[in-house]
């Protein structure tokens, strides 16, 4: 049976993961098993230059992805952009943050203060309530159950709607090309969600382990 999706986890900017996924997706080529490349990169900013990618141009934008959409588009793959990063409240606070905490050259307990001043009036409040597991912030994603401030509340939320973009889009993609097998290479932290995601729909699914590739 051919397999859906397969996930590879990186630690972005790596040099050996990228030299692991360029061995990993010469590998499924030759194999026929894979039909479309997913990287996690921003949907609206690269999707509509990926699709109008030719071997012959330029493009640097896509910095040390490049030899992956390379490779791919070489070889006849879709390249999909499937994430996204500030389309949603919580994506734009975590973008703004990030910005104001990269701006600031106050040591971390200063800016740990100012940056809640940010975000005030929202104040955070973890009930006991919200740690039953059932409610509607649980339902969405168990790790807000977790939270013990406003900063956790936040993160965990991000990556949560991060995950459900990527899930969402290519199962979108899959639907609208049968028959599809994607790579798709993705942060390690979101390799958990995003595999429990694909087997609750019913998508075979194989995780790839790049540092064993790497070695090997």
């Amino acid at each position: 049976m051919a397999t859906d999706i397969y996930l590879a986890g990186e630690e972005h900017h790596v040099h050996q993961y990228r030299l692991a996924e360029i061995y990993l997706i010469k590998q499924l080529i030759a194999k026929n098993a894979i039909t479309a490349l997913s990287l996690e990169i921003e949907f609206d900013k690269y999707q509509h230059l990926l699709d109008s990618f030719v071997l012959s141009g330029s493009f640097g934008i896509f910095a040390d992805s490049t030899p992956l959409i390379y490779l791919a588009k070489k070889n006849n793959l879709d390249v999909l952009a499937s994430d996204y990063r500030k389309n949603t409240l919580v994506g734009h606070m975590i973008m703004e943050l990030r910005k104001l905490d990269d701006a600031s050259g106050a040591p971390d307990s200063e800016k740990e203060v100012r940056l809640l001043s940010y975000i005030k009036p929202l104040v955070f409040a973890n009930p006991a309530q919200f740690q039953t597991g059932d409610n509607m912030y649980s339902r969405f994603c168990k790790n807000l159950d977790l939270s013990r401030d406003f900063y956790d509340f936040l993160g965990a939320a991000y990556y949560e709607e991060r995950d459900r973009f990527t899930f969402n889009y290519l199962s979108s993609y899959m639907k609208r090309k049968p028959g599809s097998h994607i790579l798709h290479i993705c942060g390690l932290r979101h390799i958990a969600s995003l595999a429990g995601k694909f087997i609750k729909a019913g998508n075979s699914l194989e995780v790839i382990d790049l540092l064993a590739i790497q070695k090997s």
